[in-house]
């Protein structure tokens, strides 16, 4: 039982390397070690112009710029504006403050921007 735990072992270290040569990076032919360029802000769409969701039970996108907006565990800005959004729990019960699977709003929504797409996307929305 141990000598087949070991060879297995083995096998999944010798694959390894093959699997690291079979990943892609978004930095195309660019090192990690090479300085990146400077990080150009994407055009966000004028306030409240929002794009229909893709599917159903999606986040919605963020209709406005967000850099520099602060979340961490004792603040967050995004509540000063939308303070009643998320204070339910699972099962749709009203909550005092908000709930903490919530909290950290840039984990689901995302800002929308006038940008390509970094990688082709074949994604087809079930109500095409």
């Amino acid at each position: 039982m141990k000598m087949s735990l070991l060879w297995g072992l083995v096998l999944v270290l010798a694959s390894l390397p093959q699997l690291a040569l079979s990943i892609e990076s978004l930095r195309g032919d660019n090192p990690i070690e090479d300085i990146s360029e400077i990080t150009v802000w994407k055009r966000v769409p004028p306030d409240f112009q929002t794009f229909e969701t893709a599917y159903e039970q999606r986040a919605p996108l963020i209709s406005h710029f967000v850099e520099g907006y602060k979340i961490t565990r004792q603040s967050n800005d995004c509540l000063d504006c939308h303070d009643t959004i998320h204070f339910t729990d699972g099962d749709g019960n009203a909550l005092s403050k908000i709930d903490s699977r919530h909290y950290f709003c840039l984990q689901c929504h995302v800002p929308q921007v006038d940008a390509d797409s970094l990688k082709e996307n074949y994604f087809e929305s079930a109500n095409d």
